[in-house]
């Protein structure tokens, strides 16, 4: 993240500043003295910072759902409840932090509503999330008296890597016929288009115009 390479380089950039100001060349006094007039005060790398804490959590949860390597669709759900969450519970000292918190927090409510019910289906059939345990609401709408207790009779499974929802469900198409069915169609959902970016991304280095 962009802003978070600025924050850390905070000092190293006023001591490069001073350094250069404090030269006996005056090319680089010239530069020392504008990269100072460009640098930003104190206070606004305190706002840079608590922007960048209160970005992080995002950061990480594309990180989480760009991947390709597991489903990705079951997670969106409870990502969202944590991100919604965790930004209901911080307050900056920063009225602009806490403007750009309601902002995101409108825009997340708006945007994600009208698809937050098959979110709520995908991650149901989730063995990691089945009971729904991470809503802040009661979705009893979602359970249906028929082969799905028996599912949710079962525990929840670590969300670890190394839990295969795909084979998870292979090893139950025969106890669970209908769940698995909807596993396999909607668990294989991406929620993110990076895979696909990047494999066209890598395509392009190896065929070229020439080639073709």
């Amino acid at each position: 993240m962009a802003l978070e390479r600025l924050a850390e380089l905070e000092y190293p950039i006023k001591w490069l500043a001073n350094d250069l100001e404090n030269s006996t060349n005056n090319d680089y006094c010239y530069d020392g003295a504008n990269i100072c007039n460009k640098l930003l005060s104190n206070e606004e790398f305190k706002v840079v910072k608590a922007l960048v804490k209160l970005l992080y959590p995002f950061d990480k949860a594309t990180e989480i759902l760009s991947r390709s390597n597991y489903t990705t669709l079951s997670i969106i759900v409870p990502t969202i409840e944590k991100l919604v969450y965790r930004l209901n519970n911080t307050d900056s000292d920063f009225d602009i932090i806490n403007k750009v918190k309601e902002e995101i927090l409108s825009n997340l409510s708006s945007q994600w509503s009208l698809l937050h019910d098959y979110g709520m289906y995908v991650s149901l059939l989730d063995p990691r999330f089945k009971n729904l345990s991470f809503c802040s609401n009661q979705y009893d709408e979602f359970v249906e008296q028929t082969e799905i207790d028996k599912y949710l009779a079962l525990p929840e499974i670590e969300t670890t890597e190394e839990n295969n929802l795909v084979v998870w469900w292979k090893q139950r198409r025969l106890k669970f016929p209908i769940l698995c069915i909807l596993a396999k169609k909607y668990l294989a959902i991406p929620t993110s288009f990076v895979p696909s970016e990047c494999l066209f991304s890598d395509a392009s280095n190896y065929v070229t115009p020439k080639q073709n």
